[in-house]
């Protein structure tokens, strides 16, 4: 009976024994084939991924890189280290409709050069210096000397279909005119533009066409002395509309009823009044000036506001799961 039940237990433990490593092999064989389809599946989905990221790339991303960027095209790659991207990258000319561009950043001479590649030099009159700006060097301009930046005339400055005007500024006094960018004739038949600080602290900007013009203004937002505001104004021809920005922000708009007809023999004026008297000019800063031929929306102000002008000229543009997401690595 003992030898039996010896007998019986050795059965059953061999048994159990078996029955382990069976469920042990098929575990792993579970496991192995799991981990095989997760592999597959991530695989998959990766490959998928990278081909939604092309296909937007393709579909979306080089067409509007191409279309605001007058470069040349320098490579692309797919990039699968972490979520599939598909990258494009362009270097070389100007942006398009950046009319001009500058950085103030000399810090020394008397002139100043146009980083959007127009050949829009600056020149630096009556005394107009340098001093440390919002992002490195500014142009210092003090009203009492009737010193400003004069550019020359040019039909790239014939802004009659749409236009942006953008700028640092930090004013040294209030109470008085600041003229911050002004191109305009009174004369009959012609017009222009100017985007200036009143005598009231009130950011305007203004479309003048023969003895008349139109603005709008920055209602309750004042500039105040000391301190640095990003302004800009656009007019867009298509709804007749002026808008004023401060800090990125629109602040006022109006419909104009007048058509800037500009003169290309006049000058354009930074820190001055727009026509020849060359009156009203800026005491304080100036930096980062942009001016546009084309309506810039409030998220491309933005982002103007927040990169500074620069005379390194380098778009990439990356799609990203099937998302066309454009991005500017260093900004004119």
């Amino acid at each position: 009976m003992i030898n039996s039940f010896i007998a019986l237990r050795k059965e059953n433990g061999y048994a159990l024994l078996l029955s382990i490593l069976v469920l042990s092999t098929m575990l792993t064989i579970g496991l192995t084939v799991t981990s095989v389809i997760t592999t597959q599946v991530r695989l998959t989905r990766r490959v998928f991924d990278a081909m939604k990221a092309l296909a937007a790339a393709d579909s979306g991303i080089e067409r509007g890189l191409y279309a605001d960027f007058n470069g040349t095209f320098t490579g692309s790659s797919i990039d699968e280290s972490g979520p599939p991207k598909y990258t494009v990258t362009k270097t070389g000319g100007p942006a398009t409709n950046l009319v001009a561009a500058y950085a103030f950043d000399e810090g020394s001479g008397a002139t100043t050069d146009d980083n959007s590649g127009n050949d829009h030099t600056g020149s630096l009159l009556n005394g107009a210096g340098w001093a440390a700006g919002h992002s490195v060097n500014a142009v210092s301009l003090n009203d009492g000397t009737q010193d400003y930046v004069r550019v020359g005339a040019s039909a790239d400055f014939d802004l009659n279909s749409g236009w942006t005007i953008e700028a640092w500024i930090k004013r040294s006094s209030t109470g008085s005119q600041d003229d911050i960018v002004e191109r305009y004739s009174w004369d009959l038949g012609y017009g222009g533009y100017a985007m200036r600080v009143g005598n009231d602290n009130l950011l305007y900007a203004y479309n003048v066409q023969g003895e008349g013009f139109d603005w709008c203004e920055s209602g309750t937002t004042t500039i105040d002395a000391g301190a640095w505001y990003h302004v800009a104004a656009t007019f867009d021809s298509a709804t007749d509309t002026l808008t004023c920005y401060v800090g990125g922000e629109v602040k006022g708009t109006k419909t104009t009823t007048r058509n800037p007809i500009a003169d290309s023999t006049f000058t354009l004026k930074i820190g001055a009044q727009g026509d020849g008297s060359a009156g009203n000019t800026f005491n304080g800063l100036i930096d980062d000036l942009r001016i546009w031929s084309s309506v810039r929306s409030q998220t491309d102000i933005q982002f103007d506001m927040n990169n500074a002008v620069s005379g390194t000229t380098t778009l990439k543009s990356v799609g990203s799961f099937g998302k066309a997401q454009r991005s500017v690595e260093v900004n004119y």
